[in-house]
C-alpha cells in the first residue's frame, strides 16, 4: 500500500509538472499547444505523457530543446525523480527526441 501511495503522489506531482509547464510557455509567450493542455487535464499528465510516448511521430509541445528544454514534456519524463513512473523505452524515446542518450 506505501508503494501505491508514493507512486500515486509521484504520478500527481507530474500531472503539476505538466500544468505548471504550459503555464510558464504562456507567461513566456513561446504558444502553448492547445491540444496538449487539452490532452493533460483531460487524461492526466502522466496518462497523457504515456499514449503520446506511444506515438512513433509524435512531439509534445514547441520546438524549444536548445532554448529551454524544461518547457517539454519529453525533458520531465527523464528527470530522475519521475524515473519510477517510466518504462527504459518511454525514457529512450524522450531522449531520443530531445536529441540526448538516456
Amino acid at each position: 500500500m506505501e508503494e501505491n501511495g508514493r507512486i500515486e503522489q509521484l504520478i500527481e506531482a507530474f500531472h503539476q509538472e505538466m500544468l505548471e509547464m504550459i503555464a510558464r510557455e504562456r507567461r513566456l509567450k513561446k504558444g502553448s499547444s492547445t491540444r496538449f493542455e487539452q490532452g493533460v487535464r483531460n487524461k492526466g499528465g502522466w496518462d497523457y505523457v504515456k499514449e503520446l510516448l506511444a506515438r512513433p511521430d509524435s512531439t509534445f509541445t514547441a520546438d524549444t530543446w536548445n532554448e529551454q528544454p524544461d518547457l517539454n514534456a519529453e525533458y520531465w519524463v527523464v528527470q530522475d525523480k519521475y524515473v519510477e513512473l517510466f518504462t527504459p523505452k518511454e525514457k529512450a524515446t524522450a531522449a531520443h527526441r530531445m536529441g540526448i542518450k538516456a
